[in-house]
């Protein structure tokens, strides 16, 4: 299984999350909301959003570095060619590195979708 997280994989110009926000599908779990939309390629692409209202530097960032090691851990089992912008839906204490991955698999797992059809 290949585990790296190279730049292609992530979402990172203002300009693709503001694309993100015309004709998305919104996914929404107990953890985590992700927004998914369909690219132009055969890749999943990850972004993260993390707001102020978080919580404080650490704690966003250690929810980025939990689901960034979640879509690694899982990139294999989710849809292919559509980009996923993920966002927290509780509080840093309730998020677990394995409540992520179980969500992250539950709401884009390729067994239960077709591919996003925007």
């Amino acid at each position: 299984m290949d585990n790296n997280f190279p730049k292609s994989l992530r979402i990172r110009k203002r300009s693709h999350y503001r694309w993100m926000t015309y004709g998305y599908k919104r996914l929404s779990g107990t953890l985590i909301s992700i927004d998914l939309k369909k690219n132009m390629s055969d890749k999943t692409r990850l972004g993260i959003t993390v707001t102020k209202k978080f919580g404080k530097a650490h704690h966003r960032n250690k929810f980025k570095r939990r689901v960034k090691e979640a879509f690694r851990v899982s990139k294999n089992y989710l849809i292919r060619g559509v980009d996923l912008v993920i966002r927290p839906r509780a509080s840093l204490d309730r998020i677990t590195f394995a409540g992520v991955v179980k969500e992250l698999i539950d709401l884009t797992g390729a067994n239960d979708r077709e591919t996003a059809s925007n």
